[in-house]
Parts: structure tokens; sequence; C-alpha cells
């Protein structure tokens, strides 16, 4: 039975559905509930929106510095080492790469206090973000 199926028997009526990935957040405006189906989830943990404390945000990142040595030698050549360092420091180029976003959701729960929802897949870490 899908987990969809499995909400649907309980009095959780889906008005929303956000899929990030490997994990699915269900939203019931009318009953004021909500869930997320993790990659591993089987049964569904609802929570009701007043559980919610606060949520917050990460995202991990890395810089990819790339450059054309054509320049640097050819600088080099022409001016000796202050033409090679200018000619470097003008032909870098920088992208920054997304590792990691994730959302964290703290709730009032004691036993599971925090639900932690990948937002980038394991498969695709490297996005480019412009």
């Amino acid at each position: 039975m899908q987990f969809a199926d499995l909400l649907i028997k309980t009095v959780f009526i889906e008005c929303k559905r956000v899929e990030f990935w490997d994990n699915v957040l269900f939203v019931d405006n009318v009953s004021k509930l909500w869930c997320v189906k993790g990659p591993k989830d089987i049964t569904p943990r609802i929570y009701r929106f007043s559980e919610l404390v606060s949520y917050e945000y990460y995202r991990t990142s890395e810089d990819v510095i790339s450059g054309n040595t054509l320049n640097v030698l050819l600088g080099g050549k022409a001016s000796g080492e202050i033409g090679a360092i200018a000619a470097g420091a003008g032909s870098r180029k920088i992208q920054n790469y997304t590792k990691t976003l994730k959302l964290v959701i703290f709730l009032k729960e004691l036993n599971n206090s925090r639900i932690v929802i990948n937002l980038t897949s394991n498969k695709n870490t490297k996005k480019l973000l412009q």
C-alpha cells in the first residue's frame, strides 16, 4: 500500500504535496495537519500545525576556481613575473556549487523534536547556483 493511501485512511485530507528528491511534504489545510515522508518512512507520522515550533534552512557550498594557464604563460613571457601574476588574476573564474540544502523543522514533541528534510539529492549534490 502506498504512503498516500495510508494517509487517506486517517483523518488526513491531502490539500498540497511538495516533493524534494527523496522526501515528500503533505499538507492538510482543512484539519491543520502536515506530514513528511522520508525515503525510509513506511507509516505516516502526522503533526498539527500547532506542534511546529520553528524551522531553519542550512546551505553548504564550495567555490571552484578555474583559470586559463595560457594567459599566465603569455603574460609571463611578455612581462616577466609581474605580467604572469596580473594575467593569472584576471583570468580566474569562480563558481559556487551547492553541496547540501537542508530544512530542519523543530517540534514541540519530546521524542522526535526535529525533522530534517534533505532538499538535495545524494546523486546530484553539485548543482551550480546562479
